[in-house]
């Protein structure tokens, strides 16, 4: 009872018309940007 391809690309698509590519993008980087702040640090 896992999760197949198919699932997953249907739940990315959803999720992309949800948000839209701009808005995913933008908190893509904005969490790239927090992880590398992060490691920086150490």
């Amino acid at each position: 009872m896992g999760f197949s391809v198919t699932h997953l690309l249907v739940v990315l698509a959803i999720v992309t018309v949800v948000f839209g590519t701009k808005r995913l993008r933008n908190i893509g980087t904005d969490l790239g940007g927090a992880t590398f702040k992060v490691f920086a640090r150490r």
